[in-house]
This record gives C-alpha cells, structure tokens and sequence, in this order.
C-alpha cells in the first residue's frame, strides 16, 4: 500500500464478535475505491471467515470512493469471535492510475 494511504483499525469485542473500527486517509493524489464486495477476512488457518459486514462513512459522498485529502471510516463487523488472530484484506484501486493495491492488516482479539 502506497504511504499516501493510512490505516488505522482498533478492534474491540462485541456482543456479537469483533468489531474492528477503521480510519482509511487519503494524502495523495489520486481518487481510490474500497469495494466492499472485495474485503474479506480470514482466521489463523487463512480459512475464510464468513458473515463479516460493514458499516462504513465517508467524506466524499460516495461510499468506498476517498479522493485526495479525504477520511473513510468504519466499522467491520466479524461474527463469533476468534481466539486467534485474523486478517483483513481489501484491494483498493485507484482511480485513473488503474493501480490495486492491497490493505493486509494483522488483528488480535482484545484480551478478555
């Protein structure tokens, strides 16, 4: 992921599973595209996790469109929470450079 790009997740423990709170920001350029239909979520084994959903915000007033300077943030909802660890992986194209990039982040669940 290119450094004009930041990342920030902070996961939490809900009723439900984990939440995993996000901050994406844009500093460059370049108008990107988080397809939510292309994040997905994976366990320890890298066995995919399913019923993951999102609920997100956005600056830009099209979701999972970040133009320069913009903030897309949100919230990924990962049903019966893991003991493990987990991955997030959401391509993120940019738009008019035909680039993809992959987000790859690492998260724990919080200690009970």
């Amino acid at each position: 992921m290119p450094s004009w790009l930041a990342w920030q997740a902070r996961v939490t423990k809900g009723d439900e599973g984990l939440l995993v709170a996000y901050t994406l920001t844009n500093t460059g350029n370049q108008q990107v595209v988080l397809d939510a239909a292309r994040l997905t979520v994976s366990d320890s084994a890298g066995k995919p996790v399913s019923g993951v959903s999102l609920s997100r915000e956005d600056t830009s007033g099209l979701a999972g469109r970040v133009g320069p300077g913009g903030i897309e943030s949100g919230v990924i909802k990962i049903p019966a929470a893991s003991t493990g660890g987990l991955t997030v992986k959401w391509p993120i194209v940019e738009i008019g450079g035909y680039l993809t990039y992959v987000l790859t982040d690492s998260v724990q669940p919080p200690s009970p």
